[in-house]
């Protein structure tokens, strides 16, 4: 017979144990998982076993092309047609992202630029936010 240990609706550990014998300890929640498919990490609402949720995971160096990518289309044109050029921190910050063979999302040169951006209306803040998060692998 399968059973898992619960801790706050999750098994944490997954035994075999022989039907009949007693298992569990005070202060513990054990679920018979005889019937049921599950693992480690899975959640236990009362009635299911779900799997866990892989958390995403995020590239943060990434190529010109890619950073072109991450921009919503409307709002790449406006800052590439009407501030590259006339707004001399925005040149400078465009310039030095396409001299690069990869860009670091990560960087305080890059936070800047996404908050000179936004406080150019350029972007929302929640543009900038999804930019700079990355590419998820």
């Amino acid at each position: 017979m399968r059973i898992g240990l619960l801790k706050n609706n999750t098994i944490t550990s997954v035994i075999e144990a022989r039907s009949g014998d007693p298992y569990g300890t005070e202060g513990t929640d054990w679920l018979d998982m005889s019937d049921k498919r599950g693992g480690i990490g899975w959640v236990w609402d009362g009635s299911n076993l779900t799997p866990p949720v892989k958390p995403t995971t995020y590239r943060t160096q990434v190529t010109p092309s890619e950073f072109v990518e991450l921009f919503p289309a409307a709002a790449y044109l406006d800052i590439k047609n009407n501030l590259v050029g006339t707004n001399a921190e925005i040149t400078q910050l465009y310039e030095f992202a396409f001299l690069k063979d990869t860009i670091n999302l990560k960087s305080s040169k890059m936070a800047a630029a996404m908050a000179l951006l936004v406080a150019n209306s350029s972007l929302t803040q929640a543009e900038a936010d999804a930019i700079l998060q990355g590419i998820p692998e």
